[in-house]
């Protein structure tokens, strides 16, 4: 396909949306590496580099006109404090690209990343381009992290084929076709201006699972790119399971009933898949809870058989999909479910001090 004259009405081929919210401490790396991107010379021309400064209080706002001042292809909004998901809204809103990808402010980019995005833009001009991401540890360690969904063009026809029917799960835990965050994908720009309805700006976990759900309900095509990995989350080796929030439960059930709204606002007919999803998510944040209370055990205990009862967890739980779970996954939910823990309480423990201790 030709895909000569796709920014023909934009001015831009792709815009990188970058949210800053106090990370003047951060961002010059994630600049460099979207700096580096136009060492090409007409890459300058196709790219355009959005900061969303979300009402910072630490300088980051000046430090974003300093890089609009330099550069004519990166262009700053100013904007009061609103979260995640309206900063990337209000990115999106005032890029100027036919195609959006997003680069948080903490993170980078390898060389050569918007020449390849171009190049399959040109080929195929999907609607979604996916890829696999890198964990970079802050201790220097890697982690390629490739999708499970194998490499090709998938058309509309082919999409309701292989990827809806196990778009969240293939049946074992955490097992998403093409993981659900903003930053591996690249979008055509009015995907993403369609479902903005769709995902709330209050939402403050999982906004990304409903991004990317949102997305791949409305579009007629992705590309998927296997064995490459050129987005670089940066993650803390301090703790693997992250802080405790007491609100962690009142959060996935509005994740879960935001997820069950869009799956019937486009006709997902897939239940079950949203069922697995839940799980996995409960499943996933019950080991938290165990690792993270600091009230101990009889804490955990009633806030797991409460969180148990719940109308959500009712409706999802279903014993046969705890047996597709890999081994330690699979013992761990099945002694949550049957009210089991005391075992998953000490082995999980023990494990974060073990950690903790070797970082």
């Amino acid at each position: 396909m030709d895909g000569s004259n796709l920014n023909g009405k934009n001015e831009y081929l792709i815009s990188m949306v970058v949210p800053c919210y106090n990370c003047k401490a951060t961002l010059g790396i994630t600049m460099k590496s979207l700096l580096d991107q136009m060492s090409e010379e007409d890459v300058q021309k196709l790219y355009q580099i959005v900061l969303v400064d979300d009402g910072s209080t630490d300088g980051t706002g000046d430090l974003c006109e300093g890089y609009a001042s330099q550069y004519g292809n990166v262009r700053v909004i100013h904007k009061p404090n609103g979260g995640l998901v309206d900063a990337w809204k209000t990115g999106v809103q005032n890029s100027e690209g036919e195609y959006i990808a997003f680069c948080d402010a903490d993170d980078y980019i390898d060389g050569g990343f918007v020449t390849t995005i171009r190049d399959a833009i040109r080929e195929y001009i999907p609607d979604l381009i996916v890829f696999g991401v890198k964990i970079q540890f802050d201790n220097g360690d890697e982690e390629k992290n490739d999708i499970l969904l194998p490499a090709g063009f998938y058309d509309r026809k082919m999409m309701e084929k292989e990827v809806l029917p196990k778009y969240f799960s293939d049946g074992s835990m955490q097992s998403e076709l093409m993981f659900s965050s903003r930053w591996n994908k690249v979008y055509k720009r009015c995907l993403l201006t369609k479902i903005m309805e769709d995902v709330p700006n209050e939402i403050s976990l999982g906004e990304d699972d409903v991004t990317c759900f949102a997305t791949i309900l409305n579009a007629n095509s992705i590309l998927a790119i296997n064995d490459f990995y050129p987005y670089h989350y940066v993650r803390s080796t301090t703790s693997m399971i992250g802080r405790f929030d007491d609100k962690i439960f009142d959060k996935i059930n509005y994740l879960y009933s935001t997820l069950k709204k869009i799956a019937e606002r486009y006709g997902y007919a897939y239940e079950d898949q949203l069922h697995r999803e839940y799980l996995s998510i409960f499943y996933l944040y019950a080991k938290k809870e165990i690792c993270k209370n600091p009230k101990g055990y009889a804490a955990v205990k009633n806030k797991l058989t409460n969180e148990k009862k719940s109308e959500n967890y009712v409706e999802c739980y279903n014993p046969s999909y705890l047996g597709d779970y890999q081994l330690p996954n699979r013992v761990f939910a099945r002694l949550i479910a049957g009210g089991f823990y005391f075992l998953p309480y000490i082995i999980a423990r023990t494990v974060e001090k073990i950690r903790g201790r070797n970082v």
